[in-house]
C-alpha cells in the first residue's frame, strides 16, 4: 500500500505559530458542495454517478488513484475513487466533474444504498481529493490488476499511462462477462494491453501463472476484493517482487461485533469528552461533534 503521512497536534501548533500546513492537508480539509448531474447503471449493482460543483466552476484536480470522501446522512463518510476514462483529459489542474462508480453492497450499512438512491439534481458534500494509491513514476511498464468495482481507481491510472505513452499490462477480472463495468470504454482505452478474466469459464485469473515470469522490479497495482488483493500480494511476493513495488488499495470500515460497548475519548487539546457508541468509529463521532480533524 502507498506510504501514508500523518500530521500531529504539535505540527499544527507549529503551523499556527508561523509554520505552514502543506497544500495537500489544506485541500483535504476543504468541503465541497456537489450536485448530481448524472446517475446511470453501468453493470449489475454498479451505478456511475457524475458530480459537478454546485456553485459553478471547476472542481479541485486530482492525480490517478485519488478518491473523495462523500458525507453520508448518518454522519459517516464513504471513500469513492475518481474515475477517468479519457486519456486526453488532464485532471491534475482542475476538472469539470467527478465521476464515481459505486457497487451496491447487499450487506450495506447505508453508504452504498444512499449513493444508489441519488438522482440528478440531488446535492452531496465531500472533501477535496486525496490520494493514498498514487501511480508512481517508473521506467518499467507496470502490471495493473482490477477485480470487480476495484476498476475505479485503475481507470485513471490507465488513462494517465496512455497519455504518457507508457507501456503497461492490465488484467480485469470478474465473476461473469456481464458483471464488469466500463468494459467497452476500457477496450478502446487499452486495446491489446488488456486481458479480461471471468470466474465462470477457462479465462479465470490465475495469479500464480501471471506472476510466473514477472520481473521482480516491475511495479504492481491491484485493487479489488480483499481476497483477491491478498492472493495477488502473496503471488507477487512469492515471485520475488519487493513489497515496496506492490501497491494496493482496499477501502474498509469498522463493523460492529458481538459484545461491543460504548467508551469515552478525551481530547487532550480541549479536555472535552466524547462518547463513542458501539458500531461507530472515533473519527465518525468527532466529526459529527464538529471537531476539525486531520487524519489518514
Amino acid at each position: 500500500m502507498a506510504e501514508r503521512s500523518y500530521v500531529t497536534e504539535v505540527q499544527l501548533q507549529n503551523a499556527g505559530a508561523g509554520g505552514s500546513i502543506s497544500g495537500d492537508i489544506t485541500r483535504a480539509l476543504q468541503k465541497l458542495k456537489l450536485a448530481v448531474v448524472g446517475a446511470s447503471v453501468v453493470a449489475p449493482d454498479v451505478k456511475m454517478i457524475s458530480l459537478q460543483n454546485a456553485g459553478g466552476g471547476n472542481l479541485p484536480g486530482f492525480n490517478a488513484g485519488a478518491h473523495i470522501k462523500i458525507d453520508i446522512p448518518d454522519g459517516t463518510v464513504r471513500h469513492y475513487s475518481l474515475i477517468n476514462l479519457d486519456p486526453d483529459a488532464t485532471t491534475e489542474t482542475g476538472v469539470g466533474e467527478y465521476v464515481l462508480g459505486v457497487r451496491l453492497e447487499q450487506d450495506s450499512k447505508g453508504g452504498s444504498k444512499y449513493m444508489h438512491r441519488l438522482a440528478v439534481g440531488d446535492a452531496v458534500s465531500s472533501n477535496a481529493p486525496e490520494n493514498d494509491f498514487p501511480l508512481q513514476q517508473s521506467d518499467i511498464a507496470p502490471l495493473l490488476i482490477a477485480g470487480g468495482i476495484g476498476i475505479t481507481p485503475i481507470t485513471a491510472m490507465l488513462s494517465s499511462l496512455r497519455r504518457q505513452g507508457q507501456a503497461f499490462d492490465f488484467h480485469y477480472a470478474g465473476r461473469t462477462a456481464g458483471s464488469l463495468a466500463f468494459v467497452e470504454e476500457l477496450v478502446g482505452l487499452c486495446g491489446a494491453q488488456m486481458q479480461l478474466h471471468f470466474d465462470d469459464d477457462n479465462s479465470a485469473l490465475d495469479l500464480k501463472r501471471l506472476f510466473g515470469n514477472h520481473d521482480a522490479d516491475r511495479p504492481v497495482y491491484v485493487c479489488g476484493p480483499k481476497g483477491m488483493i491478498e492472493a495477488a500480494k502473496a503471488a507477487a511476493l512469492g515471485a520475488g517482487v519487493a513489497s515496496e513495488n506492490i501497491h494496493f488499495e482496499l477501502f474498509t470500515s469498522a463493523s460492529q461485533q458481538a459484545g461491543d460497548s460504548s467508551f469515552e475519548v478525551e481530547l487532550s487539546s480541549s479536555g472535552t469528552i466524547h462518547i463513542i457508541p458501539a458500531g461507530r468509529t472515533i473519527i465518525e463521532v468527532l466529526e459529527a461533534d464538529g471537531v476539525d480533524l486531520i487524519y489518514d
